[in-house]
């Protein structure tokens, strides 16, 4: 159980979205822990043994819960080897993860500079122009005309491998650069 913890816990700090979803429900889950504790103590000598049971059984119905959610939105793969389970991100799980470093982003370019992403795709794949356009908003950029976006944040490496992950790399192209007027 400590080893699968241990996988989970991995997975999470990869994907920092996922991991906020699932620390809803923890919380959720301590406070309760909490409240019980005082009730436990005062009704049985034994209460300290009872509340580690209570909260050991607690743990492991949390990660068992967190593994599912994790797996129903397709973001991990669970292979279950003899008596060890592996987990591993699949592509949209990765794709996710990048996601999440990008808008969580908070290092700055050094002062005056910025980072550029300029695009010209095809009209045969608009869809993906319109969701390069939503998630660029959404991850803080500033838009200075259809297709060229802008940030202070220093989210070049992480959006290099989000568009190479997408394979529209061939159609968009990511500059640092400083204004000069």
């Amino acid at each position: 159980m400590k080893r699968l913890l241990e996988k989970i816990k991995r997975v999470a700090r990869v994907s920092e979205s996922v991991a906020s979803d699932l620390l809803v429900e923890l919380d959720y889950y301590l406070d309760g822990i909490g409240k019980m504790k005082s009730v436990i103590f005062a009704c049985n000598p034994q209460g300290l043994e009872m509340f580690n049971e209570i909260k050991a059984v607690q743990e492991r119905r949390r990660i068992r819960e967190a593994v599912r959610l994790l797996e129903q939105k397709k973001l991990i793969k669970i292979k279950k080897k003899a008596k060890r389970i592996e987990l591993s991100l699949t592509k949209k799980g990765k794709l996710e993860s990048v996601r999440h470093q990008i808008i969580s982003e908070d290092r700055q370019l050094p002062k005056d500079e910025v980072c550029i992403v300029v695009f010209d795709i095809p009209e045969h794949v608009r869809k993906i122009r319109d969701e390069l356009r939503w998630f660029l908003k959404s991850a803080g950029f500033v838009q200075l005309q259809r297709s060229v976006w802008i940030t202070t944040a220093d989210t070049i490496r992480p959006l290099n491998i989000l568009l190479k992950e997408m394979k529209v790399n061939n159609w968009i192209y990511i500059f640092q650069g400083r204004s000069v007027i």
